[in-house]
């Protein structure tokens, strides 16, 4: 079924070894970080090859001005990601900690919101939805969760609970959409996701069911990077990149809390850098935010040459290195931390600029 199709060069010399590659690392996540990471890895290589031939026949990405490939691709494949991480939680989440109550609570409203996101981002691939209706669904998922927090979480402790709520809602509302607006290349969701879930499963305590659901994160995108990068053969679509950044932004927030604010905003820096920017530029000039465009940073370096191969790739290199600063971010002294949120930030500022020096 599958090997007769084009886009599924499965059987390839180049196709196995990326398999065997991106296989190991997984078991290295789930031997040094959780099981879960394999686990993940595996279910999801095993649900996207089921699912492919739906993917071809329902979801196919029609090229237009404003996309990134020259022919349909297949999109949808978010969805296998999604039931792996899922099913992988599901499994291993009730196995830690039956005391951790309020974490569980909040751990039942992210999965269940995963679910929610997923199934709006599946309809939105399908036919899409008017954008004041996806928003409008996405702010009650992330009001929810965000009431959902443990008490004892404390992002920002110096502002009253109400205000960092709110901001909270906020930043879980932005990171959902910067996500799917980043999401316009092949590899740079798992450019910018990878590191930065495996990052987090290995701070967080171990203890923390957010720790399995971060490796199981990691191990679900190293098996999409299969189909996915250095060519894209699927994309995630809306099914994909809504819950994964719904999941980054719930992942960020309890590394906030529990381990380091200043990791915490290390890790998602490139992301935030390039979406945020061209989100103010756009509403500067007065132009409808919620359309498709072309004026992220990245899509200046694709459009003036650049691979998407090699832009994902100098965003996956800054990102291993925010995850290295990070690390060190989270054991420093406070004044530590600053520098290292300052040379985090130089370092992004540089290939940002670099990309937007690119535009034409």
């Amino acid at each position: 079924m599958l090997a007769t199709d084009n886009s599924m060069t499965g059987q390839r010399p180049a196709q196995l070894l990326l398999w065997m590659m991106t296989g190991a690392v997984a078991a290295a996540l789930g031997a040094f970080g959780h099981v879960g990471a394999l686990g993940a890895y595996v279910l999801t290589t095993f649900l996207t090859l089921a699912f492919f031939p739906l993917f071809l026949r329902y979801a196919m990405a029609r090229p237009n001005a404003r996309s990134s490939h020259r022919t349909p691709v297949p999109q949808g494949g978010g969805a296998a990601l999604i039931l792996a991480v899922t099913a992988v939680a599901f499994v291993f989440t009730p196995m830690i900690g039956l005391a951790l109550v309020p974490e569980r609570t909040f751990v039942i409203a992210v999965l269940g919101a995963l679910i929610a996101l997923g199934l709006i981002g599946a309809i939105d691939d399908i036919r899409p939805l008017p954008a004041s209706l996806r928003l409008g669904m996405q702010a009650v998922v992330a009001l929810t969760t965000v009431l959902l927090l443990p008490v004892s979480w404390r992002v920002l402790p110096i502002l009253p609970s109400a205000l960092e709520q709110a901001l909270l809602v906020f930043g879980l509302l932005w990171f959902i959409n910067l996500t799917n607006f980043i999401d316009g290349i092949d590899g740079i969701t798992i450019a910018g996701f990878l590191p930065m879930a495996a990052c987090i499963g290995w701070l967080l305590p171990e203890s923390s069911w957010l720790s399995v659901i971060a490796f199981a994160l990691a191990g679900g995108l190293l098996a999409f990077a299969v189909f996915n990068w250095p060519t894209a053969k699927l994309m995630l679509g809306d099914v994909g990149s809504l819950p994964i950044g719904f999941l980054g932004g719930c992942l960020l927030v309890t590394l906030a809390t529990k381990v380091s604010l200043a990791a915490a905003i290390i890790l998602p820096m490139y992301h935030v850098l390039d979406a945020t920017w061209t989100l103010l530029v756009r509403l500067s000039k007065r132009e409808k935010v919620w359309e498709a465009h072309r004026q992220h940073a990245y899509q200046n370096a694709v459009d003036s040459g650049l691979s998407h191969l090699t832009v994902s790739g100098l965003v996956m290199g800054l990102n291993l290195c925010l995850v290295c600063i990070a690390v060190l971010a989270a054991k420093a002294t406070s004044f530590g931390q600053g520098i290292a949120v300052m040379i985090a930030a130089s370092l992004t500022m540089a290939l940002f600029l670099w990309f937007r020096a690119r535009r034409r």
